[in-house]
């Protein structure tokens, strides 16, 4: 090997090191959603664009709630994946999702804490207490779920009424299953 190739070679060692550095910053700041900064920059940018017919708003992540490993789904739809509540207990919630009966995507669905975990449900909720919310379910990078939550003044229960965002579970699995708080679209 001439001297040419080993400075290029350790040339793309060190980039291909500078670029997961930049992908892990990236990815650790936009862990809790996008900054209100940067939200300003990419609007003022949509502004100056020729066309934004092509452009999908998403909901904004406020705070990731509750997550936990889910072993597997069952039934052919998100409909029948739904049909058992989902508990999460590192933060003691328990997610109960009820297909509507009659509708295509409908779901009434249900936040309670666990037995015994009032307290840590309330805390989760605490700056939500006598709202309205709305909530995304995701399981990975697939967003399944969005719905409109009213929080009860005691933070201990959650109740309203969302739309599953595919009725077909096919790519769905096994993974990390959570709720996340959302801005209103």
């Amino acid at each position: 090997m001439s001297e040419i190739d080993i400075r290029k070679k350790l040339l793309a060692i060190h980039e291909d090191k500078l670029m997961a550095e930049f992908a892990k910053e990236a990815r650790d700041e936009l862990k809790d959603g996008i900054p209100d900064k940067l939200m300003e920059e990419i609007s003022s940018l949509l502004k100056t664009s020729a066309t934004t017919s092509n452009i999908i708003a998403f909901p904004r992540i406020i705070r990731t709630v509750a997550q936990t490993e889910l072993l597997a789904a069952a039934g052919n739809n998100l409909g029948e994946w739904f049909s058992q509540p989902i508990i999460f207990a590192g933060v003691g919630l328990q997610l109960d999702a009820r297909k509507i009966i009659g509708t295509n995507n409908e779901l009434d669905i249900t936040l309670s804490a666990v037995e015994g975990s009032n307290e840590k449900m309330k805390e989760l909720f605490s700056d939500f207490l006598g709202k309205d919310i709305n909530i995304l379910i995701s399981l990975g990078d697939q967003h399944l779920a969005l719905a409109e939550i009213y929080i009860d003044e005691s933070g201990n229960a959650g109740q309203g009424q969302g739309k599953l965002m595919s009725n077909n579970i096919e790519n769905y699995g096994s993974g990390n299953i959570k709720i996340d708080i959302v801005t209103k679209q």
